[in-house]
C-alpha cells in the first residue's frame, strides 16, 4: 500500500507545527508504523526535534537535480526507533533561484518521493512546511495528498489561519487545472492551549462555532515536557511517555488515523 503524504501545514509561525510533526510521527512509530518526516523548512526544528542537526544541503541538492541524486541516500534515522527523516536546514532558502528555470519545477517533490511512497516502506509521509509562502510550500502541498494545520490558540494565529485556508484554496485550484485530485482535510489541531487564560478558551470555542468538526476533540497543551523535548532532540511522546504533552500527542494522533478510517469507509 502507498503511503500517505501529510503536508503539516500553517503560513504563520509559532503555531507548533514542527513539534507536531515530530511528535505524531513519533506515536505512530512507537505504535508499530514507519514513518518518513521531510523537513521542508530552512529552520530545520523538525530535524531537530528528532535528533538531527543538518544544513539541508543533501534535501537541497536532491531537490534541484532529483534524476542525479537517489531519494533514498537522503534519508537518515532519528532518535526514534521507526522514524526516518530526510533533514532540513538553511540551505534550502536557495532552492527558489537555483530551480528558477526547471519545467513544472512544482512536482519535483512529488517526483522525489515517488519511489519513496510506492516502496511499501513507509506507511505515512509527514511533510513539514515553512511558515509562509513560496516554493517550498508548493512543492509540499503539490506532493501530499492531504494537510494537517496546527493553529496556536490566539486570536493573530486564527487570523494567519484563514490567510493559510485562502492559500490551500489557491493551490487546489492549480491543482485541478493540472488534472490532480484535489488535497484532502486530515483536520485542525489547536495548540500551545493555556487553560488558565479566557483569550485561549475563547479562541478554541470560537474555532469549534466557526469550522466544527474540522477541529480536533484533543488539543494540545502548554508543556514544558514538549519544549524541553525539542531542546533535547527527542519527542515527548518518546523522551516522558507519561506527560501531559505526550498523552495530548497521542491522543491528537488516534484521532488523526480515526478520521483516516472513516475516509476508507466513506470511499
Amino acid at each position: 500500500m502507498d503511503a500517505r503524504i501529510v503536508a503539516i501545514y500553517n503560513l504563520k509561525g509559532g503555531t507548533a507545527k514542527s513539534v507536531t510533526a515530530a511528535n505524531m510521527a513519533a506515536a505512530l512509530a512507537l505504535s508499530g508504523s514507519k514513518v518518513l518526516v521531510v523537513d521542508l523548512d530552512p529552520q530545520g526544528s523538525a530535524s531537530k526535534n528528532l535528533g538531527v542537526r543538518s544544513d539541508g544541503k543533501a534535501l537541497r541538492d536532491l531537490l534541484v537535480a532529483p534524476d542525479s541524486h537517489d531519494a533514498k541516500g537522503v534519508i537518515e534515522s532519528t532518535s526514534v526507533e521507526g522514524v526516518s527523516l530526510m533533514a532540513g536546514g538553511t540551505w534550502l532558502s536557495g532552492v527558489e533561484t537555483t530551480t528558477s528555470g526547471v519545467p513544472a519545477r512544482e512536482f519535483i517533490l512529488s517526483q522525489v518521493l515517488e519511489g519513496v511512497r510506492e516502496g511499501g516502506e513507509f506507511e505515512y509521509v509527514f511533510v513539514d512546511c515553512p511558515p509562509s509562502p513560496g516554493l517550498l510550500n508548493i512543492l509540499a502541498l503539490f506532493a501530499a495528498d492531504s494537510y494537517l494545520v496546527p493553529v496556536q490558540t490566539k486570536g493573530e494565529a486564527v487570523d494567519g489561519f484563514v490567510s493559510a485556508l485562502a492559500y490551500l484554496d489557491s493551490v487546489n485550484s492549480a491543482r485541478k487545472r493540472m488534472r490532480r485530485p484535489p488535497l484532502q482535510e486530515d483536520g485542525i489541531l489547536m495548540c500551545l492551549y493555556d487553560a488558565r487564560t479566557t483569550l485561549s478558551r475563547h479562541t478554541v470555542n470560537a474555532m469549534r462555532k466557526k469550522f466544527g468538526d474540522r477541529i480536533y476533540k484533543s488539543v494540545i497543551h502548554r508543556n514544558i515536557d514538549v519544549s524541553q523535548g525539542y531542546l533535547d532532540g527527542h519527542p515527548v511522546v518518546a523522551s516522558k511517555p507519561k506527560s501531559k504533552g505526550a498523552l495530548n500527542y497521542r491522543q491528537a494522533t488516534k484521532e488523526f488515523v480515526g478520521r483516516l478510517e472513516l475516509k476508507k469507509e466513506a470511499s
